[in-house]
């Protein structure tokens, strides 16, 4: 009688069935004599809403507060309840004998198969099905070293206290919190809090903070052309020579900053004190200093450092990256298991590694591919550690031969950033030779300092993104004379910390809870993080869908309703990454079977209850509705001025009025300008973009009813708000050569391509 393998989702049954040999037979299976192969679409199974336990909780009040299901329940999530039933069914087969769990390997693949089993009311014996690549080979040697499920129980107790723990304290807090802003009169806002989220949120909102409080200081700099015998180079003025042996500090201490890039001076009078000293002279190379560094290879890509290279290099969002890698993983199966937080590879790997060369030798890695092969690969701990690598190994190619004409355009990008840091590893040092000439003139002294590359090394196989300024210098003798020519003056202003982008976000959330003082929790931290590499990219875009972010250019910013949440929490535990440390470290016990699941839920439970209470124990935050923008027009309900909120457009009467303009109308925007417009009593002019529910674009005109609702105007008639249009072609007033014609915002000259910039638009002022 067959086994029924449980995959995480379809791509992965349908090549795990093609390896296995197993033809569809039906709608959610494939069947082979020996093992039929289903699957999940990723998390299938859900705890069940607050009112499913217990119907007064349906209602947010201060009163059913905090929700504390004494065993939680489970529901199938509804947009999947059809193939859930086709799974279930299968689960329950009498045909089946036992269950082989091939979900991810990992703690939430952990999750989803137990969950599903569970919500089945399977009790068929089950085996684990560890996959770290879904190359043909991988496949048969997962299924050939099967183990019992019940090895793998305290992974799932882990995964289970987690679900469960977030559940508890996301939902209690979220409802205390936006209770507490009801409070102070914002009806209309959700508070939404989270373990991970509302820390990553809070990390963006202490950014911002401190770039509005930063006060930038003006200063200069005084730069120095010097002509030597073999050429001519520039030097930055670096202090008094000869340098005092321990400088002045406290109220003796000197204006002058020194940095590695020159002295910052404070005022242009000191500027010029030094032009006009060292005008016109002639110095001396006073030291001159050359060695070689090398510069070892990066390590190997986990997911969080290959999507902050993506975003860093190409722009891509997390998201997207992660969305491409597993692609490259499941479709193309070109790269391994891509939700990895290891940079390293194993021992049992290294007699693999030849074979994933002679895989990707082709086009831009042929070369590079061949001089590896021509000779032995060095492996090295900063390349195989297996105290590094915990449930996968790095992210590398699986020596599939890939054909990149085949791929996206991000694909081929994802991959040759994997495949370029794969061979790099194996290249030597790139090697530099450093020079630093330090030259006085009088009793000033001025530094130049070079970069030259000896020996590209990796460099020439995975050049970094950024080099730092390689300067060019010309010989140097060590006490020759140095001429002074030109000299600038240059004026800066010290900087803000710089925006988060996603690349440096994900490094933050990856680092964080470096100031956690506990040693225990910051080595939790260290190797956890906030979230995990494969959440880390929903997380971001969470706080995005939820308004409480916004992209800007590159950069992620708070919006004002992110920092009035942060600014409203009165639990302070909730805005760091401790309670994610002290979790993690837990949840890392109990997988490992130091700890167990019942008394960390006995704490979460606790800690949930203190945090409700310390809530709705605060006062109401005055910062709350302050995000409103500027009066747009009257109400037609109930006659009060209708404003911007974060999510929509309402009246000041929200609290009892039911006029609200979403900002998305059938998927598309709604602007402050469109809002003005139909409130005026106008209709909109035809516009493109909406979208219905089977994803079809359409476009209408936008109107309000009687009742105070958008409505969708479908006839073409003439919309535009001005005199109607021109049926005699008039001369243009300003080119004298075009026509006057009408476009969709007014009328303008025929020739607006060739320059001619005339224009009337049908609405002004």
């Amino acid at each position: 009688m067959p086994r029924l393998l449980v995959a995480e989702k379809p791509s992965v049954a349908r090549d795990l069935a093609r390896v296995i040999g197993a033809r569809k037979a039906g709608d959610a299976v494939y069947k082979s004599e020996q093992i039929w192969v289903t699957w999940c679409i990723g998390h299938m199974v859900e705890l069940c809403e607050p009112a499913e336990y217990d119907p007064a909780w349906k209602t947010w009040r201060e009163q059913g507060l905090p929700m504390l299901p004494e065993v939680f329940s489970l529901r199938p999530l509804a947009p999947r309840r059809k193939h859930w039933s086709q799974l279930r069914k299968l689960l329950r087969s009498s045909e089946v004998t036992e269950v082989i769990n091939a979900c991810d390997a990992g703690r939430e693949g952990e999750l989803i198969f137990r969950y599903v089993y569970e919500l089945a009311g399977c009790r068929k014996p089950t085996l684990r099905m560890w996959l770290a690549s879904l190359t043909d080979q991988a496949v048969r040697a997962a299924l050939a070293s099967l183990r019992p499920g019940a090895d793998y129980d305290a992974l799932g107790d882990a995964a289970r206290s987690r679900s469960e723990a977030d559940w508890l304290v996301g939902l209690n807090a979220t409802r205390a919190l936006t209770l507490l802003a009801r409070r102070g009169g914002a009806q209309r806002r959700l508070m939404s809090v989270g373990r991970v989220q509302t820390p990553t949120l809070a990390m963006l909102v202490e950014r911002e903070d401190a770039i509005e409080r930063f006060k930038p200081e003006p200063f200069w700099k005084v730069f120095a052309r010097f002509h030597v015998q073999h050429g001519n180079f520039e030097s930055v003025y670096d202090g008094p020579w000869p340098r005092p042996k321990s400088p002045p500090t406290g109220d003796n201490a000197d204006p002058r900053r020194q940095r590695e890039d020159g002295v910052r001076l404070s005022s242009v009078e000191d500027a010029q004190v030094v032009v006009d000293a060292v005008r016109g002279k002639t110095g001396q190379v006073v030291a001159l200093e050359k060695k070689k560094r090398q510069e070892r290879h990066p390590l190997l890509y986990d997911l969080t450092s290959l999507q902050r290279e993506a975003n860093k290099r190409f722009g891509l969002s997390a998201a997207a990256t992660l969305s491409v890698a597993q692609e490259l993983y499941e479709r193309h199966k070109l790269l391994t298991y891509p939700r990895t937080d290891s940079n390293h590879l194993t021992t049992d790997m290294v007699a693999s590694l030849p074979s994933v060369l002679q895989g990707i030798a082709v086009g831009p890695y042929a070369s590079a591919c061949a001089t590896l092969l021509a000779g032995t690969l060095p492996i090295t701990k900063r390349v195989v550690d297996n105290a590094e690598v915990g449930d996968h190994h790095a992210i590398i190619p699986t020596g599939r031969r890939p054909d990149l004409a085949a791929l996206s355009a991000n694909a081929r990008r994802v991959f040759d950033l994997v495949a370029r840091r794969f061979l790099c590893v194996f290249f030597p040092p790139a090697v530099f030779a450093l020079t630093v000439v330090r030259t006085a003139v009088d009793e000033h002294g001025f530094v130049a300092r070079g970069r030259v590359q000896l020996d590209a090394g990796w460099h020439a196989i995975d050049p970094p993104f950024r080099q730092r300024g390689d300067v060019d210098l010309p010989e140097v003798l060590d006490g020759e004379p140095a001429r002074v020519g030109g000299l600038r003056v240059q004026e800066s202003s010290t900087e803000p910390p710089p925006r988060f982008t996603e690349g440096t976000l994900l490094r933050a959330m990856e680092r964080a809870g470096g100031g956690i003082e506990d040693d225990e929790l910051r080595r939790a931290m260290k190797e956890s993080g906030l979230g995990t590499p494969a959440t880390r990219a929903s997380i971001i875009e969470t706080l995005i869908k939820r308004e409480y972010v916004r992209r800007q250019a590159k950069a992620v910013v708070p919006t004002p309703e992110g920092k009035a949440l942060i600014g409203a929490l009165p639990v302070a535990v909730l805005k760091s990454a401790e309670l994610t440390a002290r979790w993690e470290a837990r949840l890392a016990a109990i997988a490992g079977g130091r700890d167990a699941r019942a008394p960390f839920m006995a704490d979460v439970r606790a800690f949930t209850a203190d945090v409700v209470a310390a809530t709705l124990a605060a006062a109401p935050p005055e910062d709350l509705t302050s995000s409103v923008g500027d009066e747009l027009g009257i109400c037609p309900i109930c006659r009060t001025p209708v404003r911007e909120s974060p999510r929509a457009y309402v009246c000041e009467n929200g609290r009892d009025c039911t006029f609200v303009i979403f900002k998305k109308v059938a998927k598309r925007s709604v602007s402050a300008g469109l809002v003005k417009l139909l409130l005026s009593g106008r209709r909109s002019q035809m516009l493109k973009g909406f979208r219905n529910k089977k994803g079809n674009q359409f476009q209408a005109a936008l109107t309000l009813d009687e009742e105070g609702r958008v409505a969708f105007c479908f006839d073409a008639k003439d919309d535009a708000p001005g005199p109607p249009a021109v049926h005699r072609p008039a001369r243009c007033p300003a080119c004298r050569e075009g026509e006057v014609i009408r476009g969709r915002r007014g009328w303008g000259c025929s020739r607006w391509k060739l320059g001619c910039t005339f224009v009337i638009w049908f609405e002004q002022f």
